[in-house]
């Protein structure tokens, strides 16, 4: 049972329960020690508590937390503690006291994936060359609570300027490549699909817009949508192709004057801060969503203009917006 009560504003406790065994997970998102009641735990002849994280027995439902920091406690059967438990705790108490512990919060910040190169080094038709150098790029970007490339940050605390869009420029050094001047078609990814037998680890909304697992009659040539990173990845894996990084496809844009604004397409851009990770998306959508500044980006966008998307799971990811274009390294 998720946020049982705790009597404490800023000690938050979930309950979890199996075969007469209750456990509490708890933790203090405050910066002090803070103390709570766990509602309706007590100790009784049949029932024994125990601190998990200390590795010591309780006789109720007080706790002590330090700042920003967890706790766990068990309400045990009697019957059920044995040598294994009694040994699982004394391991436990011997742990805590090895323990360094301070309430410094690491931030690791965001680092780009590293981008391979393509298998094949041979332009196909309809792709543009982006000339290798030292490029300036533009990227205007809408602020958001995640931040740009990093972290959100807000004078004093605040939130000034959520949602307004702010330029940034950025120093990078440009492969020699050439990048497709349209999206992957319906069509081409179905003849990867009858040629791959490509399966996605997760299937939720993959391809849903095509009907018995093909492509609508007149959609064929339209761009494919509904996939996430990791199926246009396996797709351009399969075609010796890989995805254009965000600068690639601007500088291809910019210098060939592609069609944008259309659909958004996945780059290769994938950021990982260790736990979350997230991509930039060019290109924009023909649809412009209205009703709350806390929707996605929409509506037609220039070419310097980059979407942060945060990652959730690949059924999340797919969207009837997002497309893919491919490159070519020379």
């Amino acid at each position: 049972k998720p946020l049982v009560d705790t009597s404490a504003e800023k000690i938050f406790a979930s309950r979890w329960t199996h075969d007469g065994i209750r456990l509490w997970t708890i933790v203090n998102r405050d910066a002090g020690t803070a103390e709570a009641f766990l509602m309706g735990v007590s100790s009784d002849p049949s029932i024994r508590l125990f601190d998990l994280v200390h590795g010591v027995e309780i006789d109720h439902g007080h706790v002590q937390i330090p700042g920003r920091w967890i706790g766990c406690v068990v309400a045990m059967p009697t019957r059920l503690i044995n040598d294994d438990f009694n040994k699982f705790l004394a391991d436990q108490k011997a742990r805590f006291g090895r323990a360094k512990y301070n309430q410094d919060r690491p931030e690791p910040m965001p680092v780009r994936v590293p981008v391979e190169r393509s298998e094949s080094r041979k332009p196909i038709k309809g792709m543009k060359e982006v000339i290798p150098g030292i490029y300036e790029i533009p990227s205007r970007m809408r602020v958001r609570e995640c931040g740009e490339y990093g972290y959100g940050q807000f004078a004093g605390g605040g939130t000034l300027g959520l949602h307004q869009t702010r330029q940034i420029r950025r120093t990078v050094k440009a492969r020699h490549c050439v990048v497709m001047e349209q999206e992957v078609t319906n069509q081409e990814f179905f003849a990867f699909m009858r040629s791959s037998n490509y399966k996605p680890a997760s299937n939720e909304q993959f391809l849903s817009h095509w009907v018995n697992g093909k492509p609508k009659p007149g959609d064929e040539g339209i761009p494919v949508t509904y996939v996430s990173l990791d199926d246009a990845r396996a797709y351009a894996k399969w075609a010796k192709l890989r995805l254009p990084t965000e600068d690639e496809w601007y500088l291809a844009v910019e210098g060939h004057r592609f069609p944008v604004g259309y659909i958004w397409n996945w780059t290769e851009s994938e950021h990982h801060d260790g736990h979350t990770s997230f991509s930039i998306l060019k290109g924009g959508w023909e649809k412009s969503i209205k009703g709350s500044d806390w929707y996605f980006d929409s509506g037609l966008q220039g070419s310097d203009f980059s979407a942060k998307y945060l990652h959730f799971w690949p059924g999340m990811d797919r969207s009837e917006s997002i497309s893919f274009r491919c490159a070519v390294d020379l």
